[in-house]
């Protein structure tokens, strides 16, 4: 069962919501980074089972299919996809603090 790592967010595969789908963290050292430290957690996170919802992502975080677009049709979930760069930006409430002092660098 997946559960959000973003600390403060209790989105789980549990409740089903057809609407959420959970990501895996990046491959990139450097961008896993950045999500282990946007999770805010004060123990280790084990990025090979932890997931961050979609919750935390903007629209613009996610490859466009432009069929879909033309054609005013819904994207089918297993096209909903991460782009290479994206970062959890959304409902992070720590997000702000961190950007004050300079720790997170977007």
């Amino acid at each position: 069962m997946a559960i959000c790592a973003i600390r403060g967010c209790s989105s789980n595969q549990k409740k089903k919501d057809p609407d959420i789908k959970f990501h895996r963290f990046p491959e990139n050292e450097e961008l896993r980074s950045k999500w282990i430290q946007l999770c805010n957690h004060k123990d280790p996170i084990n990025v090979k089972n932890a997931r961050v919802c979609s919750l935390h992502f903007e629209p613009t975080a996610y490859k466009r299919h432009l069929k879909y677009e033309l054609l005013n049709l819904p994207l089918p979930k297993r096209l909903n996809v991460l782009n290479d760069d994206a970062v959890p930006t959304q409902r992070i409430a720590a997000l702000k603090s961190k950007f004050i002092t300079g720790m997170v660098q977007v």
